[in-house]
């Protein structure tokens, strides 16, 4: 009997220490991220995009998946699945092959392109759905701000979306706005006939940058495919940009507010993408004065150059439009354009996105020192009495987004009146022939008529 029991007993602990080996063998469980997990029986969409270096798009695929119950987003990366090396020859025949993949919609449904492809040419040629035909269900097309909509829609139709962007433009006290016509050729005149220096540096290479360039649309009619380069305008501009120096000198530091308050400098060529840069803006003119865009001289109201984050468009050729739309709203409507850890690099193109980060920021001050655009930015977390005691004994001005001056920006970028949408070509053509005119291989007449040749064949070639 107690031999049995022995047996018995062996066998047991026999079998509890294989269970007991079997269990410690077996790998840990690992949890997936929602961007790899099965879809399970949600419908798959395909987001087709070219890495940028950011991790932007994986963090919005892997959001959308963990709140989208009918919809599962998966990423594809074009130029590693697809780029053969690092050769000038590779990348160029990646983006030849991109360029046929895009128009036989053979890339998905969400087509994400960076803000340097011409998103144009594949709108003109039907690659993209168009976004005005999805407007309902919850979502109006109003809520957008609109420099993010004029200037990309086509014959009543709006074809890409950015999340957010970046604006450069001209600013001003609003009582030194210029009144009558804005154009590049009237700036100029402006220019000549001042006693002030009106703008701070310009040299020939900031001039033809970021004057002449963001104004070329002045002399480029679209809609009738013509341009008019010849007609003395644009060679007027050219004498002016050659009578520039290379370099140039001004004893006000681009960061003291008192050339700009007492009128010495009526403009400011300024950038805007985040908060901050629209409290120094007000804080170069004077708390007191309002400020407003007045563009880069062109086109009668001013242009301004507005630089999307990124164009987001939902493919022609995809079954799957509705969910491709569905995430095209989810970029649109999250935080991700604008991260707290990476800092504002971005103004969201939809307004309920501005309201809800202008209300998150409201805890974040900032401090000016006197006479500069200097600032400390204070997170709330490090904002005490004493801080702003020694602030305050310094003399520096406090802001930080309240009511008032979120209602103000709203504003300020609602009177963004013109967006540039020059093509990289005609860009490039421009530089092209004006280099030939800085080293005198043209004169001014020639380079505007080689202009006028060039830029009117390229207009007539996208027809």
């Amino acid at each position: 009997m107690k031999h049995k029991r022995a047996v018995c007993l062996s066998i047991l602990l026999s079998l509890l220490s294989g269970l007991l080996f079997s269990c410690s063998e077996k790998p840990a469980e690992t949890t997936e991220s929602p961007i790899n997990s099965a879809p399970g029986d949600r419908t798959e969409i395909t987001v087709s995009y070219m890495d940028d270096g950011s991790r932007y798009l994986p963090m919005i695929a892997e959001a959308f998946n963990e709140k989208s119950e009918k919809y599962y987003a998966v990423l594809r990366e074009y130029s590693s699945e697809n780029k053969t090396g690092d050769d000038p020859d590779s990348y160029a025949k990646l983006l030849s092959d991109y360029d046929a993949d895009l128009l036989g919609g053979k890339l998905g449904d969400v087509l994400i392109l960076t803000n340097d492809i011409d998103y144009l040419k594949y709108a003109e040629k039907g690659a993209f759905a168009d976004l005005y035909s999805f407007e309902g269900d919850g979502f109006s097309f109003d809520s957008l701000f609109d420099c993010v909509r004029a200037p990309y829609e086509l014959d009543g139709k709006l074809f890409v979306l950015i999340p957010g962007f970046q604006l450069n433009t001209l600013t001003c006290k609003t009582a030194n706005a210029p009144a009558g016509e804005w154009t590049l050729s009237g700036f100029v005149g402006l220019l000549n006939t001042s006693d002030r220096e009106i703008i701070q540096g310009l040299t020939r290479d900031h001039f033809f940058s970021s004057y002449i360039l963001r104004g070329l649309d002045e002399f480029i009619d679209y809609e009738s495919k013509a341009c008019d380069f010849a007609s003395g305008g644009f060679e007027e501009v050219l004498k002016y940009l050659y009578s520039l120096p290379d370099e140039i000198y001004s004893s006000s530091g681009n960061k003291e507010t008192g050339p700009y308050i007492n009128d010495s400098f009526l403009f400011n060529a300024a950038s805007f993408y985040s908060f901050s840069c629209f409290m120094k803006e007000k804080v170069l003119f004077g708390l007191d004065n309002p400020i407003s865009i007045i563009g880069y001289p062109a086109d009668g109201e001013g242009v301004s150059e507005l630089i999307p984050s990124l164009y987001a468009a939902v493919s022609e050729s995809s079954e799957q439009k509705e969910g491709a739309w569905e995430f095209l709203k989810f970029m649109l409507e999250n935080e991700f354009e604008m991260s707290i850890e990476r800092g504002m690099r971005n103004l969201p193109s939809c307004r309920s996105s501005f309201l809800k980060w202008a209300e998150a920021a409201k805890s974040t001050h900032y401090f000016f020192m006197p006479g500069s655009v200097e600032f400390l930015e204070v997170p709330a977390e490090f904002l005490d009495e004493a801080t702003i005691a020694e602030q305050k004994r310094r003399g520096a001005a406090e802001l930080f987004m309240d009511e008032e001056m979120t209602r103000q920006l709203e504003e300020f970028i609602g009177g963004i009146k013109g967006v540039t949408k020059t093509p990289p070509e005609i860009k490039a053509i421009v530089e092209e022939e004006v280099g030939y005119f800085y080293d005198g291989r043209n004169s001014a007449s020639q380079t505007s008529a080689n202009i006028q040749n060039r830029v009117s064949l390229y207009l007539a070639e996208r027809q």
